[in-house]
């Protein structure tokens, strides 16, 4: 915290409110045994984005200074991660930058009590990738996939968006069947309908996810 400029009287405030911490477990009236706390959150803490966001920081800018990963970006510079949450997306052109990416980082995380999820990470190779070498989490391969689902959003390593927009026509008829009895009540004005229309077409348009992947690097 002090790295990113938050004040020392600020942090020791957020220490005490951790440090020694006990739990119970409360069932049918009866509360349990007392134990100490070491690691996580206090559950409903205002604090937690900000705390969880400023440890995920910490690992991927240790895990990856230094680090010559990633793909040619603006300026001179390379992107190499793109985070939402506990959710990491690595992005190379090498084989051997991406395992080395992905240990640094899980080898990182583990300093701090948080390990990489073997069966939910994945690898999607775009373009004309020729590199058939594994990547690998630990001992574990990790699966190489055609297409993700994520945030309700379908990317496709040929970029395609032909299976996102089917998904989203399903999703926004599906809504629509929903409502029938709202658009035949004629008891509710068609000003009315029309706003939960157009409410209904942004909420399906506005879930949009980049895809972004392990991909050739162009020269």
């Amino acid at each position: 915290m002090k790295k990113h400029g938050i004040p020392d009287d600020v942090i020791t405030i957020i220490k005490n409110l951790y440090d020694d911490g006990q739990r119970a477990v409360k069932w049918s009236g009866v509360i349990g045994e007392w134990f100490i706390v070491i690691t996580g959150i206090r559950q409903g803490c205002i604090l937690y984005p900000l705390l969880f966001a400023l440890v995920m920081d910490w690992i991927i800018r240790t895990a990856l200074n230094g680090l010559d990963v990633g793909i040619k970006w603006i300026y001179g510079s390379r992107l190499c991660d793109l985070d939402y949450a506990d959710d990491i997306v690595l992005i190379d052109s090498t084989h051997e930058r991406m395992q080395k990416m992905t240990a640094a980082v899980e080898n990182r995380g583990k300093k701090v009590g948080l390990y990489m999820n073997e069966d939910k990470c994945k690898v999607m190779i775009s373009n004309d990738w020729k590199d058939n070498t594994e990547t690998k989490i630990g001992s574990k391969d990790i699966d190489v996939i055609e297409e993700f689902c994520y945030l309700g959003s379908c990317v496709l390593n040929n970029s395609s968006c032909d299976k996102d927009c089917q998904t989203r026509i399903g999703k926004a008829n599906s809504v629509f069947g929903r409502l029938k009895s709202v658009w035949k009540n004629k008891q509710i004005s068609i000003t009315l309908k029309l706003r939960l229309d157009k409410s209904v077409h942004n909420a399906i348009r506005s879930r949009t996810v980049v895809p972004v992947s392990r991909t050739k690097e162009e020269a």
